[in-house]
């Protein structure tokens, strides 16, 4: 939890990082994504992008945020693995993982995978058959190892990589999605298997119910990381049922011309025209992240933000081959390269910005459920007591205040600030002189706010004005200085 807390601070506090994410700015998104690509066909202008968002929400009443989530999803299973975007850093794939977690009967995820089904048919895009357990997976996989998989629940997947037997299967899982050459694995009934030339591009979907299964485990090994994530827990807009003609079928062909496109390309490469500034402060941005010193070994959060880079490129190469596959672009020879220009490359990473922030609540949720550390204080709770420590006229406050103001019993009261002072968050001194009243209290203190305990000391006894009874006489401490003038 210390370190939970410790690195939550620190990317909310981030300039870069953007905290306050609405339905609004997933609306935003789509319009630009709508008029992404245009071309004049017959006299008329063609809007291939807003055909798919029709379709998917034009018989239904889910998201804009929902169907972005569903059609970058779509845009992904019509890549293939010999499609590529090329960097110094090597060659990156364009499979895409999403997940899906929202309410039952509202969230529409039965409703949206199946027109993501009726979609990719259309195309004739290869599917993986999603009825397996754990284990059953690879033996799915060494049979149809390249193609469109949706899980319409993966609960009972993620629950069953809790039991022993399963340990290894995370990190297979990983190296599917990273499709490397060869993937191996043991199980129990089939014994040593292999899949060859994994491309998998996978939708999974749950209800908030399934929190309890995102084991940090399942985190730190890296399996989880590889997902974007979309938390449909509210709903957003409800249409009414009317007995008017629906215009699904319509929309579906022609956003499906889209997918054929994209599928039936001679694209191979993509690369973007030139390095952005705009790109060089995200990678800052990701840097500065992975730098953290608050990061810990078994962090759950700060190595999401090494996938970033993984995700906007990824984009970076589903944008740039829908875009230039449907405008009809001719790649260069002999590489068959496509090179991408910064509309692209800015698109991918507000899209990456988004889902970061998914994440993010993503990871507060699951923690506040299903909290896996030694002291159970949920974030409320610990709000509270750093508000309550806050609200003093220096941020310094006594043991006895605490018990006496908090309204919080003892017991209580410890397990908070011994989580608080495990997470280097809070620090605990005994006041160096007493002021008459027995023995000197222990003073706590948000670590941040002060550079030295004397200072911290100092700052509590000019509130309690005895000054005069202790002083740190250190000309950087505020308190000495306002004192001396």
């Amino acid at each position: 939890m210390s370190n939970y807390f410790n690195e939550l601070k620190f990317i909310e506090s981030h300039p870069q990082f953007r905290n306050e994410v609405t339905i609004d700015d997933w609306r935003a998104l789509s319009e630009k994504l709508k008029n992404f690509i245009s071309i004049k066909e017959n006299g008329k202008r063609v809007y291939p992008m807003k055909d798919l968002y029709l379709y998917f929400m034009d018989s239904t009443d889910i998201s804009a945020k929902m169907a972005t989530h569903a059609i970058l999803f779509a845009l992904s299973s019509a890549t293939k693995p010999e499609m590529e975007v090329y960097s110094d850093k090597g060659r990156f794939k364009l499979n895409f993982w999403t997940l899906l977690i929202g309410q039952s009967s509202l969230a529409r995820k039965t409703t949206t995978e199946r027109k993501i089904k009726k979609l990719l048919d259309e195309v004739d895009i290869p599917k993986i058959n999603p009825n397996f357990t754990a284990p059953a997976i690879i033996n799915v996989l060494r049979r149809t190892p390249q193609g469109s998989l949706v899980k319409s629940e993966v609960s009972r997947l993620l629950k069953a990589m809790k039991k022993d037997y399963n340990a290894e299967m995370p990190e297979t899982l990983a190296q599917i999605y990273d499709c490397e050459d060869t993937v191996e694995y043991e199980t129990r009934g089939q014994g040593h298997e292999v899949v060859n030339n994994p491309y998998v591009v996978m939708w999974g979907a749950t209800t908030p119910f399934a929190y309890e299964y995102f084991t940090d485990d399942l985190f730190t090994q890296g399996f989880l990381q590889r997902f974007v994530y979309c938390l449909e827990t509210t709903k957003y807009r409800y249409d009414p049922i009317t007995f008017s003609k629906s215009s699904e079928e319509q929309h579906r062909v022609f956003a499906s011309e889209l997918l054929k496109r994209m599928y039936n390309s001679d694209i191979r490469l993509l690369r973007p025209m030139d390095t952005s500034e705009k790109w060089m402060a995200f990678q800052r941005y990701i840097k500065e992240m992975g730098n953290a010193t608050e990061q810990h070994e078994r962090s759950i959060i700060l190595p999401y933000f090494g996938r970033l880079n993984d995700f906007a490129i990824k984009l970076i190469g589903i944008l740039g081959l829908a875009k230039n596959a449907f405008l009809g672009a001719k790649p260069i020879e002999p590489d068959n390269l496509i090179l991408v220009d910064d509309t692209v490359v800015e698109l991918a990473i507000e899209i990456t910005k988004l889902y970061e922030t998914e994440f993010i609540k993503l990871i507060k949720k699951v923690r506040f459920i299903n909290e896996s550390n030694p002291v159970k204080s949920d974030r409320a709770l610990i709000d509270q007591f750093i508000t309550f420590i806050n609200s003093t006229k220096y941020g310094v406050v006594s043991n006895p205040d605490l018990l006496n103001n908090s309204g919080f019993v003892r017991n209580t009261v410890d397990k908070v600030m011994a989580t608080l002072r495990e997470g280097d968050i809070v620090k605990v001194i005994l006041a160096p002189k007493s002021l008459g009243r027995g023995t000197s209290p222990k003073l706590y203190y948000l670590k941040e706010n002060f550079q030295s305990d004397e200072m911290a000391a100092c700052a509590w006894y000019d509130e309690q004005n005895a000054s005069d009874k202790f002083s740190c006489k250190t000309v950087i401490c505020k308190i000495c200085a306002k004192n001396i003038k």
